[in-house]
């Protein structure tokens, strides 16, 4: 016989309900706090890497991790429907690379013994970090400014405001939950404005802007 789950209620006034919306209303105000024109701006930069034949690498850490490879199979998808020729790389979805660089200089140089294997002058590198500390990432940018690869950051108000960065998108919190749950949501605003720009129209787009709706006669 199938044993039935508990059906659990929770009173408004529990703490876990307290804390639930507590959170569920930080990442409202974390996504109304989001810049546009900072969103556009990365955006932009991704365009034109793609439109230049650049590498688009993304690194992060964790949860970022995994995002950073969100963003990446987005814009690989995408450059497939335009049938674009792309070099689209999240850098830690190569386990034998990443551990190799690890073993061999440690951990905290591993980010930017990664650009200096893969990276070049104009390529664009994509960081995703809630405090943008991490000594790995922040070698990782050190190195990319050095080599004159162009670094994006999707951090939040915890990142140092010296990270070598040439455009930033800062979450207003310093809650990992709610940094990390918006950043997912600026990666599909990313990809749904680089989608845009190159006229493709599909339904694996997360966010169908007004004029993608008007082309399709909606």
């Amino acid at each position: 016989m199938q044993s039935k789950l508990p059906v659990i209620r929770l009173d408004d006034s529990s703490e876990d309900a307290v804390l639930t919306t507590d959170v569920i209303a930080s990442m409202s105000t974390a996504l109304a706090a989001l810049c546009p024109d900072d969103i556009v701006a990365v955006a932009t930069q991704i365009e034109c890497g793609l439109r230049e034949r650049r590498k688009i690498l993304l690194l992060g850490n964790g949860g970022s991790c995994a995002t950073a490879s969100h963003l990446a199979t987005d814009l690989r998808l995408m450059a497939s429907e335009a049938g674009l020729p792309a070099s689209i790389e999240p850098l830690n979805d190569n386990a034998c690379l990443l551990t190799a660089m690890a073993n061999d200089y440690g951990f905290a140089r591993s980010g930017a013994a990664l650009i200096e294997a893969t990276a070049s002058e104009g390529d664009i590198l994509v960081i995703f970090s809630c405090s943008a500390r991490s000594p790995n990432l922040l070698h990782a940018a050190q190195t990319a400014a050095r080599l004159g690869v162009v670094t994006l950051l999707i951090g939040s108000i915890l990142a140092p405001a010296d990270f070598p960065a040439r455009s930033t998108i800062l979450v207003q919190s310093k809650r990992y939950a709610v940094i990390e749950t918006t950043h997912l949501a600026i990666t599909h605003l990313i990809s749904g404005l680089v989608r845009q720009r190159f006229g493709v129209q599909t339904t694996r787009c997360a966010i169908h802007f007004p004029q993608d709706s008007q082309r399709a006669g909606d």
